[in-house]
């Protein structure tokens, strides 16, 4: 597989590459353009043996290269993620001495907080703008944040990092209504990512059995399946989540988002309010039913 791309983006990429040391160029093909690949980077993590990055949106993740200055090396793609679009592809044998990531917490960054695309310069800023819930009046099935950034947007599957330096979420795309602004995903959607992919052998969805209303304000839950995991767990019509694990829920777009992490098998506190009781309940999700392992 050869993509052909001209000279100035590849020394882009190379140059984006060296910048920010966590992370490397490669290219994605696009069935739209064969003869232009597209641009993105990807993070080496060499203690689980997975290069990491968002595929860019119309390009096929299944045809990657690793961009390098004496010719790009074919990428083997093991799992994909199409909610996410987190594409994870074994690691490189050049790439397996590569520093250990530092994740941090990405899953409770503020608005307007300092981020930065480079651990090692704090010189230029990026901020935190909000945590988007939704889309054209959508609920999104994974919330994102949006980010400003000073000058040139980073490329897609770029890190971001905290005043600390720890890594704290990936650019996903540019956000196409608000210039110097790009949705990056928490880097808790990666870690998840790597631990049931490579647990299950691909990214899978999870189900608890419970039914809400988009037009409820509070997250009450409508329904219970039979024999779900909510009904096993004690899960009742009119209870209201309060929160999933760790993650608070103030309302249905906020539940969607919490169930995005869920693992199957992998037991998850649920608070909920039943009546004037609060309630503590360990749910354990399930694969969504027809999927198995």
């Amino acid at each position: 597989m050869k993509f052909s791309i001209s000279a100035a983006v590849m020394a882009s990429a190379m140059m984006v590459s060296s910048a920010l040391a966590d992370s490397v160029a490669i290219e994605l093909a696009n069935p739209q353009a064969k003869d232009q690949a597209l641009s993105a980077m990807a993070l080496p993590v060499p203690s689980r043996g997975i290069l990491a990055s968002v595929a860019i949106v119309g390009s096929d993740p299944s045809k990657a290269q690793l961009v390098l200055a004496d010719g790009n090396k074919d990428l083997k793609l093991l799992a994909f993620d199409d909610v996410s679009r987190i594409a994870l592809y074994e690691l490189p044998e050049s790439l397996k001495s590569a520093d250990k990531v530092k994740f941090g917490n990405g899953s409770m960054l503020e608005p307007a907080q300092a981020l930065y695309l480079d651990h090692d310069d704090q010189n230029k800023v990026s901020r935190l703008v909000s945590k988007d819930k939704r889309f054209q009046g959508k609920v999104l099935p994974l919330a994102l944040y949006r980010v400003n950034h000073d000058g040139e947007l980073p490329v897609a599957g770029s890190p971001i990092y905290n005043e600390a330096g720890d890594m704290v979420a990936l650019v996903h795309q540019p956000a196409y209504d608000v210039e110097g602004c790009t949705y990056a995903l928490p880097i808790e959607v990666l870690m998840r990512a790597i631990d049931v992919s490579q647990d299950q052998g691909r990214v899978a969805r999870c189900w608890i059995g419970i039914a809400m209303e988009l037009q409820n304000e509070a997250p009450v839950v409508v329904g219970v399946r039979p024999a779900s995991p909510a009904r096993k767990a004690g899960i009742v019509k009119g209870d209201v989540i309060i929160s999933v694990g760790d993650r608070q829920t103030s309302d249905y777009a906020d539940v969607v988002d919490a169930f995005y992490y869920l693992v199957s098998g992998e037991a998850v506190k649920f608070k909920v309010l039943r009546g004037t009781q609060l309630v503590e309940l360990d749910v354990t999700p399930e694969l969504v039913p027809g999927m198995t392992p």
